[in-house]
């Protein structure tokens, strides 16, 4: 399995902030089913370049903020690494590892606004 999941790609015309860009307001990870999963999430919120054609991530990666559960969710509203998103990225998820629990679901909901130019 991709350790990669693409969460909003800001390099297509068809995405309505791809000329501005994105500043993150907050994240929240929880996972939906299982108050106490067996395996926590450890990962990082990205952005990189396109890939193109290519695989997942593109260059120049940047590390938004460190997403590690406790107890089967975390969240940030502020002091996040580097929560402005310019125009052009892709935004990401990375896993540091699979998580493995079967029948487990995640739910990550990240809050932004435009950049206004």
């Amino acid at each position: 399995a991709s350790p990669y999941v693409k969460l909003l790609d800001l390099t297509r015309s068809s995405c309505p902030f791809a000329s501005t860009g994105i500043t993150l307001a907050s994240w929240y990870l929880d996972c939906v089913n299982n108050a106490a999963p067996t395996t926590q999430i450890t990962a990082s919120l990205k952005y990189c370049d396109s890939p193109g054609t290519g695989a997942m991530p593109g260059s120049n990666v940047v590390v938004v903020d460190v997403v590690t559960t406790t107890a089967g969710n975390s969240s940030a509203a502020s002091g996040m690494d580097q929560p402005t998103i310019p125009a052009g990225k892709v935004l990401y998820l990375e896993f540091a590892s699979n998580p493995t629990d079967a029948n487990t679901v995640w739910s990550l909901a990240v809050n932004f606004t435009p950049q206004i130019p």
